[in-house]
């Protein structure tokens, strides 16, 4: 802020402290269409990954306290104990994506977003209590209002994340999806904190995941030795006996 050769601030209309450097940034707009201080935009360039961070932390309490608010108190009261009935909206699958690209580039992660793998998000991130405070799986954390998934999307859990997200963005550009459309993916829709429990006749489980869908999308990783291939004949096998479209997807397209 500006201020005189007294040391106090330079004020307009008894009250408007004004700025001592008054310079903007090319190319940096507020929502409102204004231009962007360069101060400004030197800040959030400089801060941006404790700024992610720290929205990421609000938004998470602010999911948390919406959910004891809904639930009564009842932390039970948002658990769905069919996976068939934990689907997640495409545009909630996004949000994670990007909270978890924050978290990687931030201090909490040893494992850069480039080189990050599903398996690595189980492990590090999924346990969280920014992630899931309540001890239920992500789904359950951001709605607990039992949804049948649309679309079943499987990936190799060595694969990269980042690679997985492009290719659901294939699959979902050419299905012409809206973000309303609800998908199952393990690493948002199983409960890690039960695991065991989840897992208990997962056959079971997932053929009737499939028979209940639209379609299955089989996500192949960028190095065939991360892909399982018995479970793929296995998902292949379960379209074909319950005639539901299966399409293969890559970071390079979808089929």
């Amino acid at each position: 802020l500006d201020t005189n050769l007294d040391g106090n601030f330079v004020v307009l209309e008894g009250w408007r402290k004004q700025l001592s450097d008054v310079s903007v940034a090319s190319g940096h707009r507020h929502q409102n269409r204004g231009q962007e201080y360069l101060h400004e935009a030197q800040l959030f360039s400089t801060h941006a990954d404790k700024l992610t961070k720290r929205n990421i932390a609000v938004r998470s309490k602010m999911l948390q306290a919406c959910n004891v608010e809904s639930h009564g108190g009842r932390d039970k009261g948002g658990k769905l104990p069919m996976l068939t009935d934990r689907g997640v909206a495409l545009r909630d699958l996004r949000r994670f994506a990007s909270r978890a690209k924050a978290w990687a580039s931030s201090e909490g992660s040893s494992v850069q977003w480039d080189d990050l793998t599903v398996q690595n998000l189980h492990d590090s991130y999924m346990k969280e209590p920014l992630v899931t405070p309540n001890l239920r799986s992500f789904m359950e954390e951001v709605n607990c209002a039992p949804k049948r998934p649309q679309f079943i999307l499987d990936c190799a859990w060595d694969g990269l994340f980042k690679d997985v997200m492009s290719s659901i963005e294939w699959f979902v550009e050419a299905h012409q999806l809206p973000e309303t459309s609800v998908v199952f993916l393990s690493l948002l829709c199983i409960n890690f904190h039960e695991f065991g429990n989840n897992m208990e006749n997962w056959e079971q489980h997932l053929e009737s995941l499939i028979q209940g869908s639209e379609a299955v999308c089989i996500i192949f990783p960028s190095a065939v030795a991360h892909c399982l291939r018995y479970q793929v004949m296995e998902q292949i096998q379960l379209c074909v006996d319950h005639m539901v479209p299966c399409y293969m997807a890559s970071p390079r397209g979808v089929l």
